[in-house]
């Protein structure tokens, strides 16, 4: 569970980075990963505003043909998209990334009592606009 907290965490931060640079693409795929791993977190909130941001942002995207990411967790078509992901931003790429970035995790997580908070400030931050 911490490992999965910890790639949830550096997806949003990801997130908010390549929004800021303006690459919604990217911004779209990390959400997409951070999103997955709520539900893996059973943080269903932060899942479900993960998958409304991608829609918001691409209502054309695959997402639209499920209500959820749960449901589309479910889906084999989608199932090979995530696969694809999680190839291009595994979770050790990812923080090699985000250590390119410079952000202190540990410092940040410190103030927040639950990892549905931090979660939660994170996403506040990527959807912020």
């Amino acid at each position: 569970m911490a490992d999965a907290a910890r790639s949830l965490a550096v997806y949003l931060h990801l997130a908010r980075a390549s929004d800021l640079r303006r690459q919604p693409l990217v911004t779209d795929k990390l959400l997409v990963l951070a999103g997955t791993t709520a539900v893996e977190l059973e943080l269903s909130d932060v899942a479900q505003r993960c998958h409304a941001a991608v829609l918001e942002r691409n209502p054309r995207h695959l997402l639209r043909n499920w209500p959820g990411l749960s449901e589309a967790q479910a889906a084999e078509g989608f199932q090979s998209f995530l696969r694809q992901l999680r190839r291009q931003y595994s979770p050790e790429k990812a923080e090699h990334m985000l250590g390119s970035l410079g952000v202190d995790m540990a410092r940040e997580r410190e103030l927040y009592a639950t990892e549905h908070e931090y979660a939660s400030a994170l996403l506040d931050a990527v959807l912020r606009r």
